[in-house]
């Protein structure tokens, strides 16, 4: 795995390809780039009667491909003891104090911890048990400066160098108050309950969930293939955006499907070596006020063989 800060995402990809007058294959698959508009070259694709048709079953794909997801409703109250929440101060095992960053040495912050058991039925942490917890350093020197802490490695998914991801049993947990010297914690946001909507894949999860792209930019063409409904039509670039078609959510959610910010990248479990399931989403400055990099999206990945293997991953553009 490279590092993500430095590469391009799916939308550079495809602009950069737009002057190559080459054809990308499903591995390199993109959409329109953001702020351009439609055009008239549509590579002559005609045909409206079966480009209606296309459109109709590819809308019966992306339906098929719908997972539940649920949104956090929070509520500002510091005084709650409720576990599952936003900042505030951690619930942790008796006897430990709150994990310190590997980087500048401050106390780390409690971004996001949910109480496994009470998570909403349906969705695949259902039935695991104990208390998921995403900790990150929100910048600082062990001087008690308040400079940003640069943790190189922050965004790999298993990088313990500027946070702590992990679950913990509930029982004997309690909630300890951060070091008096150090900067007190965000306010709590406490997760009161949850609204569940439907999910659609990314477009880097396309291919994987049966969608085969194929880019010819000197036509100005892009062929859409679906087997499982019959599709096999040709479009103009502009003409049916894949992001169109099917589109992950934003934002803070359980489950669903992740929004990629570049490549689709699920961590790997580090015991088994199986594909490791994306819980949730933390996305910059929604629930907590902090930016993973430029506006990036992390995501909290469990191994369904090993629950206590938990990766915290980011990406940025």
């Amino acid at each position: 795995m490279t590092q993500q800060n430095d590469r391009g995402g799916w939308w550079d990809r495809l602009r950069a390809k737009l002057n190559g007058g080459s054809t990308v294959d499903p591995e390199g698959n993109a959409a329109r780039p953001r702020g351009e508009g439609p055009r008239d070259d549509t590579g002559g694709t005609d045909g409206g009667a079966d480009k209606a048709e296309a459109r109709r079953k590819l809308e019966e794909w992306a339906a098929s491909c719908e997972r539940p997801a649920w949104r956090p409703v929070v509520a500002d109250d510091g005084e709650s003891t409720a576990i599952s929440r936003f900042g505030g101060a951690p619930w942790l095992p008796d006897g430990e104090s709150v994990p310190r960053c590997e980087t500048c040495g401050r106390e780390l912050q409690l971004f996001v911890q949910l109480e496994l058991s009470s998570l909403p039925a349906g969705n695949s942490t259902a039935k695991r048990e104990g208390v998921l917890q995403l900790f990150y350093c929100r910048g600082g020197t062990g001087s008690g400066k308040h400079d940003e802490c640069w943790g190189e490695g922050g965004w790999e998914p298993f990088s313990t160098e500027v946070k702590l991801a992990r679950v913990v049993p509930e029982t004997g947990l309690g909630q300890v108050s951060p070091d008096s010297g150090g900067e007190p914690p965000w306010p709590a946001k406490v997760i009161a309950s949850w609204e569940r909507f439907v999910d659609r894949p990314h477009p880097e999860d396309h291919a994987a969930a049966g969608l085969r792209t194929t880019y010819d930019f000197q036509s100005r063409t892009v062929l859409l293939e679906v087997d499982v409904v019959g599709v096999a039509e040709r479009f103009g670039i502009d003409e049916l955006p894949v992001e169109q078609i099917a589109m992950a959510v934003e934002g803070d959610k359980l489950a669903g499907w992740p929004c990629w910010i570049q490549g689709a990248e699920y961590p790997c479990c580090s015991v088994c070596g199986d594909t490791m399931e994306v819980i949730f989403q933390v996305d910059s400055v929604d629930h907590v006020p902090y930016m993973f990099g430029d506006a990036g999206i992390g995501h909290i990945s469990i191994c369904n063989s090993h629950p206590d293997v938990v990766a915290f991953g980011w990406a940025c553009g």
